[in-house]
């Protein structure tokens, strides 16, 4: 296997590096680990404790070699906005019920800074992975 050439793994933990760098998470721990155990509809997760600023990101084995760039920036950039997203969430949970799709609507929007953050981070734009997801996102989805 020629030098330039990475594993899966050493591409995922090399971009966690690089990614943690830039958005200045120096402080976190954050780790891959290869085990699925996310949701069907999502690409990629990120399990953090903020007091102990520590970090499991996980990638589905579908999600192409040549994506997880874009993957891990997007994750990365949960933590980077967590502060934010539990201060809003406590204070839009006191509203009960009523605030329940205020709380999506930042969900949505929230993702959506993630991957502008990612594309920033990486150059790559979302791809869909699987039939579902291809299918919701293909007129969104860059062809090239």
């Amino acid at each position: 296997m020629p030098p330039d050439v990475f594993t899966r793994q050493e591409r995922i933990t090399n971009a966690i590096s690089l990614y943690r760098e830039a958005l200045h998470l120096r402080s976190w721990d954050i780790r891959y680990e290869p085990k699925w155990s996310g949701k069907k509809d999502e690409l990629a997760t990120i399990q953090m404790d903020p007091y102990s600023r520590v970090g499991t990101l996980r990638i589905r084995k579908d999600v192409p070699d040549d994506y997880v760039d874009d993957a891990v920036g997007h994750e990365l950039a949960h933590i980077v906005l967590q502060e934010y997203t539990l201060l809003t969430g406590d204070i839009i949970a006191k509203l009960g019920t009523a605030g329940e799709g205020i709380l999506d609507s930042l969900k949505r929007i929230e993702e959506r800074i993630c991957e502008d953050i990612a594309y920033a981070l990486s150059g790559q734009s979302y791809q869909p992975v699987g039939k579902k997801q291809s299918k919701w996102h293909k007129p969104f989805a860059r062809t090239e």
